[in-house]
């Protein structure tokens, strides 16, 4: 901090004295004198942030000595666990495969993201349409219909791929994201209905409100199965 307050100092009364209490010059009338020591107390924070990050890592690096044996070291292209001693080379970059069988492989994966995306988007138009305009009814009733399509196709394709879990330490996890998500499809095909139908219309929102609400508990549960090892 002794540094860090040197060098604030050394901007602030060097070469370059500011002084507030001085008369202004006659071609700086009409300026404000806090906005013409803007600058330089901007660049003062500036250069006392930078002395004091420097001496925090020169303290640091004093009082600890080496780094803990458990940290990682890592440079450019280079992954070097620090107790290792040596340096790994980096991984192998990922070659994707044809582009045809990439679209059509783990479909689940890719469709989930439609129902959540299309619902969180109809329950916002909903609660716009609310202050006044038809096409915001009528726009969110259609995200609301295509988030029910995305829903069953989800569903479906969930089903296919949550046989590969069976045995699998996370089997239990996929049987908890099948239920949340069966419940998900089901109280989204059920919104699109309220919503579609006028009589009904006047429970949408608070049914949307529910639906999402169970959507995204679900894709909770199925986040968790996509990036667990």
């Amino acid at each position: 901090m002794t540094r860090a307050m040197e060098a604030v100092s050394a901007l602030l009364g060097g070469g370059h004295r500011i002084s507030i209490l001085r008369r202004p010059d006659p071609g700086s009338r009409g300026r404000s004198p806090r906005r013409r020591l803007r600058p330089v107390w901007l660049l003062a924070l500036a250069a006392a942030f930078l002395l004091g990050t420097q001496e925090a890592a020169a303290h640091q690096h004093h009082a600890g000595g080496q780094m803990p044996s458990d940290s990682v070291a890592m440079h450019v292209g280079v992954f070097a666990p620090a107790d290792s001693g040596r340096v790994q080379p980096p991984a192998a970059r990922y070659v994707m495969g044809p582009f045809g069988r990439a679209l059509v492989e783990h479909p689940h994966n890719k469709l989930v993201h439609f129902p959540i995306a299309l619902s969180l988007a109809g329950l916002l138009l909903l609660l716009l349409s609310r202050r006044g305009g038809s096409g915001l009814a009528d726009g969110a009733r259609w995200l609301i219909g295509l988030s029910a399509l995305g829903a069953a196709a989800a569903f479906v394709t969930g089903l296919l791929q949550a046989r590969a879990f069976r045995g699998d330490a996370l089997e239990w996890v996929v049987q908890v994201h099948r239920s949340w998500g069966t419940a998900g499809a089901a109280v989204l095909v059920v919104w699109a209905l309220l919503a579609a139908w006028r009589p009904s219309r006047r429970y949408a929102l608070a049914w949307g409100f529910l639906a999402v609400v169970i959507v995204l508990i679900a894709a909770f549960y199925g986040g968790i199965v996509a990036y667990s090892d």
